[in-house]
C-alpha cells in the first residue's frame, strides 16, 4: 500500500479554516442590547455547522469508530424523540448534535498553523487576556461590550459575572469561561516551549489568574491542574523556573482563597465548601435532593430507556449537566456516541495520546455539571485547540511514538 504524501498546503488551509471557527464561535454576538435572540444563537449556531462541515469537506477522518459514533448521534436521537412522552420539540438540539457529529467527522493530523496562522494565534490571545484583564478591573467599555452582545443562558446572568468581575468573555458563565483559560492555558503553554518568545511565557501566568480569579468550583479545580504543570515543567528547567513557579502558586493560594471565601477556617471545611458548594451553587446546588437536576434525575432513575430526544418539558430542568442530559435525550446509545467519539475525535487527530486522554478526562469531568459539549462556543474552540497544540508539537522536534498505532504514520 502507497503512503499518502502529506500535502502542507491542505494541512495550513485546515488550519486557518479551524482559525476562523473558533474566532466565529468566540466572537459571534448572542444578544443585542442585552436582550438574545433565538435567531442570533441559530444564525451563530449555523455558521458553526457550516464551518466544521468545510472541514470535513477537506479532510474527512478515515477512523471507522469516529464515523460510527458521528453517523449514530441523529439516528438516535430521532429514535429517542419517537419514544419521547412530550410533545413539545427543541429543534435547535438537531443543529447542536450535528455540530458534534461533524467534529468527530474531522481530520486534523496534518493540520498546522503556518506563521501567519501563528501570529493570529497569538493576537486572539492576547486580545482574550485583555479583554479578561479589564473585566477584572472593571473597565466599564469591556462590561458594556459583553452585556450588550454577548448575554448567553438568562438575562441577568452575564450582568451579575461582569458586576462580580469574573472574567467570562463571551462564555457567558464562569464555569464554562474556565474551560476557555484552561484550554488557552494548555496552548500557551505548548507554544512557549516549542518557541521560547516572551509573549507566550507572559501569557502562561496571564491565563492561570484570570482562571483562578473566574471562582467557580470549575476554575479552583482547572487552577489545581494547571498548576501541577508548571511544578512538572519547573522540574525540569532552571532555578529562575522554580522562583517564577513560586511567585505562581502563591498567587493561586490566595486567589483560591479569595474565590470560595474563609467561612471555615479548616482546611476540610474550605475545600468542601469550594469543590462541593452548597445549595446556591456547586454540585449541591445541582445534585442535592432539591438541586436544579432532582427532577430530571427522578425521571431518568424511572424512565432509563425512554429518552426524550429533541422533545421539551417544563416538567424537567433541562441544563446544568451534560452526562445527564445526554443520557436524558438517548439513553445508553448516544452517551456511547457522543463520549466515545469524542475520545476517537482526541486520538485520532492530536500527535500526543496522553494530552488526548487528559484533554477527553478534562471534557468529560465538566460534563458531570456543566453542558460544554452543548455550548458552540466550546464546540468550535476544539478544532483550533488540536490544530495548535499539533502545531507547537511537531515545533519541538521529531513526532512522538505514540503517533505510530493510532491511524498509522502521518505520510
Amino acid at each position: 500500500m502507497i503512503a499518502r504524501r502529506a500535502d502542507p498546503a491542505a494541512g495550513d488551509r485546515r488550519g486557518a479554516v479551524a482559525f476562523v471557527t473558533a474566532a466565529v464561535g468566540l466572537f459571534l454576538p448572542s444578544s443585542l442590547g442585552g436582550r438574545m435572540l433565538r435567531g442570533l444563537t441559530t444564525a451563530d449556531l449555523v455558521a458553526v455547522v457550516v464551518l466544521l462541515g468545510g472541514l470535513v469537506w477537506l479532510r474527512r477522518t478515515t477512523d471507522r469508530l469516529a464515523r460510527a459514533c458521528a453517523v449514530a448521534i441523529l439516528p438516535t436521537l430521532a429514535v429517542a424523540t419517537w419514544l419521547s412522552p412530550f410533545e413539545s420539540y427543541s429543534p435547535g438540539l438537531v443543529a447542536l448534535y450535528a455540530a458534534l457529529a461533524l467534529l468527530y467527522l474531522v481530520d486534523l493530523r496534518e493540520a498546522r498553523l503556518g506563521g501567519l496562522g501563528e501570529r493570529g494565534l497569538l493576537t486572539l490571545h492576547l486580545l482574550l487576556a485583555a479583554a479578561g484583564l479589564a473585566v477584572v478591573l472593571d473597565a466599564t467599555l469591556v462590561d458594556r461590550v459583553l452585556v450588550f452582545g454577548y448575554s448567553a443562558f438568562y438575562p441577568s446572568l452575564v450582568p451579575r459575572m461582569v458586576l462580580l468581575q469574573k472574567p467570562v468573555l463571551t462564555f457567558g458563565t464562569h464555569s464554562l469561561a474556565a474551560l476557555l483559560f484552561y484550554f488557552l492555558f494548555l496552548t500557551a503553554m505548548a507554544a512557549h516551549a516549542a518557541r521560547r518568545s516572551l509573549p507566550w511565557l507572559a501569557l502562561i501566568p496571564t491565563h492561570l489568574m484570570l482562571l483562578i480569579l473566574l471562582r467557580s468550583t470549575t476554575s479552583i479545580v482547572l487552577a489545581a491542574c494547571a498548576t501541577l504543570a508548571l511544578v512538572a515543567r519547573a522540574r525540569r528547567g532552571s532555578i529562575w523556573h522554580g522562583a517564577a513557579l513560586g511567585l505562581l502558586l502563591a498567587a493561586a493560594v490566595v486567589g483560591v482563597v479569595a474565590a470560595v471565601g474563609w467561612s471555615d477556617r479548616s482546611i476540610v471545611g474550605l475545600l468542601s465548601y469550594g469543590l462541593l458548594g452548597d445549595e446556591r451553587r456547586g454540585f449541591v446546588a445541582r445534585f442535592g435532593d432539591r438541586g436544579l437536576l432532582s427532577s430530571t434525575i427522578r425521571y431518568v432513575s424511572a424512565h432509563p430507556w425512554q429518552p426524550i430526544g429533541i422533545t421539551h418539558t417544563d416538567q424537567l430542568y433541562l441544563g446544568d449537566s451534560g452526562l445527564l442530559m445526554t443520557w436524558l435525550r438517548g439513553s445508553l446509545p448516544l452517551v456511547v456516541a457522543v463520549y466515545f467519539g469524542l475520545l476517537r475525535f482526541f486520538l485520532m487527530n492530536l500527535a500526543s495520546a496522553t494530552m488526548a486522554v487528559w484533554l477527553w478526562v478534562v471534557v468529560v469531568a465538566a460534563e458531570i455539571a456543566l453542558v460544554p459539549l452543548q455550548y458552540f462556543r466550546f464546540v468550535a474552540l476544539l478544532p483550533l485547540t488540536v490544530v495548535a497544540l499539533n502545531t507547537f508539537e511537531s515545533g519541538c522536534g521529531a513526532p512522538q511514538p505514540e503517533l505510530v498505532g493510532r491511524g498509522g504514520p502521518r505520510a
